[in-house]
This record gives C-alpha cells, sequence and structure tokens, in this order.
C-alpha cells in the first residue's frame, strides 16, 4: 500500500513544487523587467496594465496642449471615492457660450 501512496504522491508534490517555482519565476522576471525599465512591458498581451504610478528614473512628461471641436463631448477623470478613476463624458461648450451669463462692459457715450 504504501508503494502506490508514493506513485499517486510524488506526482500531485512534483506538480505542486513546480507550480510555486513557476510562480516565483514569473514575479522575479517581471520585477527585473520593471526595474531595468523594459518598455516591452506597456504593449504586452500577457499584462494589463491599468495604472503607471512611477516612472523610471530620467522619465520626463511632455505637456501636450489638446485641441477639442466647439460643443463637442469630452471625457474627464474623476477620482470616485474609493480611488477609482472614471472617464465622465462632460459637454465643452465655446468660450463665447459660456460668457453670455456675465454681464457686458457698460458702453460710455458722447452726447
Amino acid at each position: 500500500m504504501g508503494f502506490v501512496s508514493w506513485v499517486i504522491f510524488a506526482p500531485l508534490l512534483a506538480a505542486v513544487i513546480w507550480f510555486v517555482w513557476y510562480i516565483w519565476n514569473s514575479s522575479a522576471t517581471l520585477d527585473a523587467r520593471i526595474a531595468a525599465g523594459d518598455d516591452s512591458l506597456l504593449y504586452s498581451n500577457s499584462f494589463n496594465i491599468s495604472e503607471v504610478i512611477r516612472a523610471p528614473f530620467g522619465s520626463k512628461i511632455d505637456l501636450v496642449k489638446t485641441v477639442i471641436p466647439q460643443n463637442q463631448i469630452a471625457m474627464m477623470p474623476i477620482q470616485l471615492a474609493d480611488g477609482r478613476v472614471m472617464m465622465v463624458p462632460v459637454k465643452v461648450v465655446s468660450s463665447h457660450a459660456s460668457m453670455q451669463g456675465i454681464q457686458p462692459l457698460p458702453v460710455h457715450r458722447k452726447e
């Protein structure tokens, strides 16, 4: 009976040991790729990037002016109470339409 138990137990033990090693190796490889600043992680189908919280040393942020057509719907990020970020549609109006509620400047006339 002991031999039959080892025949069943040995492959299961080997599978568990291999699975633990595979997870550890994947984590170590991912950490090494992140530390090396591997750009292919951003475009890999194996990983889902939901948030970038820190950039590699020497990175810079370029401000890009976004042109939004007038009277169109734009998406604006809103942070929820639990920390998630949700994109909310916002109607963008032209600067002339947004100034209609402001009183006009007085006009001085010569009489």
